[in-house]
């Protein structure tokens, strides 16, 4: 039962931050990674990245699919990771402003 759970938080975390791994290798790269400025640049696009995949996926997991509820092994385990998600996106959103701006 408790593998169930981890298998669905593994694929949530493995969604959310795959937009951030085609950003690094798709995009300049380590090359974005030079100094303070574009350092803090480049974490306020990932943090906006990350959050707006967490959104999209609080969508999804609010859509009650029965092989979701089946992935956590319930439904009220499938709300509690879209509350989690949800904050945890608003956080990020709130840093990408300020991260763009450093």
């Amino acid at each position: 039962m408790k593998g169930k759970t981890i298998f669905g938080w593994t694929l949530i975390i493995c969604l959310c931050f795959t937009p951030s791994f085609l950003w690094y290798y798709l995009g300049e790269g380590a090359s974005e990674l030079s100094d303070y400025g574009s350092i803090t640049h480049s974490l306020g696009e990932v943090a906006g990245l990350i959050a707006m995949t967490m959104f999209a996926l609080t969508f999804v997991l609010s859509m009650r699919l029965k092989f979701i509820e089946n992935m956590f092994n319930g439904l009220d385990k499938v709300y509690i990771a879209h509350g989690i998600l949800g904050g945890s996106g608003l956080v990020l959103i709130l840093f990408h402003p300020i991260f763009l701006v450093g």
